[in-house]
């Protein structure tokens, strides 16, 4: 009977953990655009393909976004990770363990702006 109940109090316990990595992940998508379109965008150094673009990043991470195309010069933007505070108000109230998921995931963090749109100036 102590089995039953240790196990029913475990699993109970691990659909409760973790808030912020069950219900919105380790990752965020950040919508590109720019004008003109099709430019080249590469973020931290590594090519992701041209505009418009959907891309799926890590929300624990700072990145730097760089938008170019031939003739114009090269737009830069800041992706960063902001705190959510209302999921550490979950995983304090829910445990432990919810806890050290959520840190270790960075599932907390959401990236900011989600989306970026880049408007590229002419070469003179």
């Amino acid at each position: 009977m102590k089995a039953l109940f240790f196990c029913a109090v475990l699993c109970f316990l691990l659909f409760l953990t973790s808030c912020a990595s069950i219900f919105s992940g380790s990752m965020d998508e950040v919508s590109i655009t720019s004008e003109p379109a099709g430019s080249l965008v590469v973020i931290n150094d590594i090519p992701y393909g041209h505009t418009p673009l959907s891309v799926e990043l890590e929300k624990g991470e700072t990145y730097r976004v760089e938008v170019s195309s031939d003739g114009y010069e090269t737009g830069y933007a800041v992706l960063s990770n902001k705190l959510g505070a209302g999921w550490i108000v979950l995983d304090v109230f829910t445990g432990l363990i919810p806890l050290i998921v959520d840190v270790v995931t960075g599932a907390w963090n959401s990236l900011s702006p989600d989306s970026v749109y880049v408007v590229l100036e002419p070469v003179v």
